[in-house]
């Protein structure tokens, strides 16, 4: 579908669709990366993205990563150091705390 714009837009109806075409877009981004995901896990799709978003900061793009607190329990900040490293940002939002539950 066209906005009149000159871009385009694809429905992408699950991870199987939508996480290699977000891939591609980060490998091809030249200005800046915002991720924001609830869910993000250390496993090879995540090692991907986290070494696409490295690459990318490389590049000289400007990388900012929000994720879920609750949804990346488990995630050790030293995943992040590939990014952070380079001057990429990654918070977190909805911190675990006991007094939340």
């Amino acid at each position: 579908m066209a906005d009149g714009l000159g871009s385009s837009r694809v429905w992408l109806r699950n991870g199987s669709e939508a996480f290699p075409a977000m891939l591609t877009a980060i490998n091809e981004a030249r200005h800046s990366v915002c991720l924001e995901t609830y869910i993000f896990s250390p496993d090879d799709l995540g090692r991907r993205f986290r070494d696409g978003l490295a690459s990318a900061q490389r590049r000289g793009v400007r990388v900012r990563v929000l994720v879920d607190a609750v949804g990346s329990y488990g995630l050790s900040p030293s995943f992040w150091l590939p990014i952070t490293d380079l001057g990429g940002e990654v918070r977190s939002f909805n911190p675990v705390a006991l007094n939340r539950f």
